[in-house]
């Protein structure tokens, strides 16, 4: 579980959140999770954008309209990245994946190696 810094400010108590919810709650594979929430955020907010009825939109993503409406409601665990990222790009978005640097400090032939994360960032879609 994420460690959550906990702060007095005039004898108010809160506590500090890590800036990823699904850690703060000991989900596991909190980044994972992080992730697909944006890519559906993202899915929505283009939806809207563009004026598409879940129906229509669903067509186009190969989803029927019930399966888009429970992911729009967050249902995310049936779905992979790679499969949202395909909706989106269905949707007319061009996804990105960056793969950042790795920094492995090699004390011996088999070093730990940390896992990775995984991040998801968007750009505001423009209609014209």
């Amino acid at each position: 579980m994420a460690k959550i810094a906990k702060e007095d400010v005039n004898d108010m108590s809160f506590e500090v959140g890590s800036g990823n919810i699904y850690a703060d709650l000991g989900y596991p594979d909190p980044e994972e999770m992080a992730a697909k929430a944006e890519l559906v955020r993202v899915i929505g907010s283009t939806i809207e954008a563009v004026g598409l009825s879940q129906t229509l939109a669903a067509k186009m993503m190969g989803v029927d309209q019930p399966t888009l409406s429970k992911l729009l409601r967050g249902r995310v665990r049936n779905f992979t990245i790679d499969r949202l990222s395909g909706m989106l790009r269905s949707l007319g978005r061009n996804v990105t994946i960056n793969v950042g640097p790795m920094v492995v400090q090699r004390t011996d032939v088999s070093a730990d190696i940390e896992r990775g994360h995984v991040k998801v960032q968007s750009d505001e879609l423009a209609v014209a």
